[in-house]
């Protein structure tokens, strides 16, 4: 997949006639596989520029994105997922919203499921700027898909990094870096283009990751910025983090999502703490608890299957 989403992106730099003003990036994670092989050989200067870095060990999610932005020689930075796929005109989009505006962070809307328009932004300007920091954050925690990120590159300070250091392996680094670069600025500007500029590929839905960084919601915004401006964010995130958690568990449960371990989302029930606060004063997030501690998401699966049957022999 990477290496189809860099060949995409040299496909894009030069569709839009712009090698001179991006360059590509990727880190390889220390990958088991072939990454090395099939990447090495698309590194190349001329005409789009394109970086490959092998770490000798593994960095983690956010050990990664930390060399990733540290690393990079451009004037900002669009964090990418490899699964991930770049729109015609996204690179035209991104590249004039930042020379017209110069925001520390800028952000878009995202397709998925891949085949359907999604607006997780719906402005009315090409181009919708804010700088009260309230908004700023409201827009970054909006949707946070990784890659809808576009950050202003700038010099970590010492402060910065303890406030980074903080996000370590919790999986929400990037957000973090989002904060940072904002309270880094004299004038914090966040910048939406509200149309879609990338999407999700076909597997969308098979998650290689575990819901525990989704119950640790609240580390997202447990930054300095957000502290100032938005005190009573962490709580909040961390009642939306439980919903959350446990919706996306009946989803791998019924079959709506996929895992590639799905042992590990059996464990994750078995270890979930009952939050009753939480869940008597949210009827759907108990419902849908009881379904999961109970055996009962059996249900759901056994409904699907007979409208599926419904629907190939109709009576």
């Amino acid at each position: 997949k990477v290496e189809r989403l860099v060949n995409k992106f040299i496909d894009l730099i030069r569709s839009e006639n712009v090698e001179d003003q991006v360059e590509i990036h990727v880190s390889d994670n220390a990958s088991p596989d072939d990454t090395e092989a099939r990447l090495r050989s698309l590194a190349t200067e001329h005409p789009v520029r394109v970086r490959y870095t092998r770490q000798e060990q593994n960095l983690q999610f956010d050990g990664n994105t930390a060399f990733l932005y540290e690393s990079t020689q451009t004037p900002y930075m669009w964090l990418f997922g490899d699964d991930d796929v770049p729109l015609p005109g996204a690179l035209t989009r991104i590249l004039s919203a930042l020379m017209a505006n110069t925001p520390d962070v800028l952000l878009f809307s995202f397709n998925q499921p891949p085949d359907r328009e999604c607006r997780q932004f719906d402005f009315h300007e090409a181009v919708h700027l804010t700088h009260e920091p309230a908004d700023c954050i409201s827009l970054i925690m909006r949707y946070t898909k990784i890659s809808i990120f576009v950050y202003r590159r700038c010099s970590l300070s010492d402060t910065m990094h303890a406030a980074l250091d903080a996000y370590s392996s919790s999986g929400w680094y990037y957000i973090g870096l989002a904060f940072s670069v904002l309270g880094d600025s004299p004038t914090p500007t966040v910048a939406v283009i509200s149309e879609a500029l990338a999407a999700a590929d076909k597997d969308f839905a098979r998650l290689a990751y575990t819901p525990e960084g989704i119950l640790g919601f609240s580390r997202a915004v447990t930054h300095p910025y957000v502290e100032s401006h938005a005190p009573g964010l962490p709580q909040e995130y961390e009642i939306h983090g439980y919903c959350t958690a446990i919706a996306w568990c009946l989803s791998e449960r019924i079959g709506t999502i996929s895992s590639e371990d799905p042992e590990a989302y059996r464990r994750f029930v078995r270890s979930l703490p009952v939050r009753w606060q939480i869940l008597l004063s949210r009827p759907k997030t108990f419902i849908q608890f009881i379904a999961l501690r109970f055996g009962l998401w059996r249900l759901w699966v056994l409904k699907r299957k007979m409208m599926t049957a419904k629907q190939e022999f109709p009576s």
